[in-house]
């Protein structure tokens, strides 16, 4: 055991040297200073420090009080220890404390004398760093994956909605829409007159012209929608709304057809306490796979109108003028 006093600024290679020749010895080097400032160390020092698993030791008079007390030789070390930051990197922490000569791990091949076993700790957090980016590769390639499973299921309901034929259950566009929603673990309802008459009418709305309807206005869509499908009319006069085609439907609607159907439904709606009569939800998950900007505003409308219904529920009686408060 050899100990050397680092009093004075030394170059890399004689500290390279001194290491060397100790290790062909047999002996092993530790290396002490007369102090060792944490955040401003020499260069030498860190020659030093790195080399032996980032650990410094310091004699002073503090150190020498505890060891005459002890009757045990004590040093202060300097340690820096790994820290795994919020972006999987590993950053460094210095820390420092008395520590007793004897309980320090000795390594003769290595020229190692420490308190802190910073290679081990670092090598813990890289494979802990490993292990969560493998879980977050995973969970990124089942994202994607699922959004080629909602690509495919949205190009399956393009498919079986754009034409004004409904195909039968063993159809080619059935079996596609099927096994794309079944890897999205989203059931397809079994009556699908319903989610295609409504999946028609709202991309009739957003493209801005009649889609799978053997019609030629969206003034006609939303009468057929209006008669066929009031259970699910919220969800149209939600996407008129969010599409700006609500003047369109308007300027068309001379006749107040259209008006006075979502009258007559508004009516239902009040007479039964509650929005769902015009908002059948069972339909929700495949129509926001689909137009997921209808989701946000179409929950909105719903507690809107539902809390409307609550507010002028007095004594039995339902205060609501008009279908004007449908959108």
């Amino acid at each position: 055991m050899a100990f050397e006093i680092q009093l004075s600024s030394t170059f890399l290679s004689e500290i390279v040297e001194r290491r060397e020749f100790y290790r062909k010895q047999g002996a092993l080097l530790v290396w002490i200073f007369q102090h060792f400032v944490r955040h401003e160390p020499k260069l030498t020092q860190l020659d030093i420090f790195y080399p032996n698993n980032l650990n410094a030791f310091v004699v002073n008079p503090t150190s020498l009080k505890k060891s005459m007390e002890s009757k045990s030789f004590h040093m202060e070390c300097h340690w820096a220890e790994p820290v795994l930051s919020d972006d999987l990197t590993i950053d460094e922490a210095l820390n420092s404390e008395f520590v007793a000569f004897k309980n320090l791990t000795l390594n003769q091949p290595n020229q190692h004398a420490f308190h802190f076993d910073y290679a081990q700790h670092k090598q813990a957090l890289q494979k802990q760093i490993e292990i969560e980016n493998h879980r977050l590769e995973k969970a990124k390639a089942e994202e994607e994956g699922k959004n080629i499973y909602l690509r495919n299921a949205a190009e399956a309901f393009v498919e079986y909605c754009s034409g004004t034929k409904w195909p039968n259950a063993n159809s080619s566009e059935m079996i596609k829409l099927r096994e794309s929603c079944r890897g999205l673990k989203m059931p397809i309802p079994e009556d699908m007159y319903p989610i295609n008459t409504l999946v028609q009418s709202i991309a009739s709305l957003k493209q801005g012209k009649v889609v799978g309807f053997g019609y030629y206005k969206l003034l006609q869509v939303a009468n057929h929608m209006a008669q066929n499908n009031s259970s699910l009319l919220l969800f149209f006069t939600v996407a008129a709304e969010v599409y700006k085609k609500k003047a369109v439907l308007e300027r068309e609607d001379w006749k107040q057809t259209w008006y006075k159907k979502k009258e007559a439904i508004w009516n239902k709606a009040k007479k039964a306490q509650g929005v769902y009569v015009m908002a059948d939800e069972q339909y929700r998950a495949l129509i926001f796979m689909l137009f997921p900007e209808l989701e946000e505003p179409f929950d909105e409308e719903r507690d809107r109108l539902n809390t409307y219904l609550r507010i002028n529920d007095i004594g039995g009686s339902i205060h609501i003028h008009s279908a004007a408060e449908l959108q």
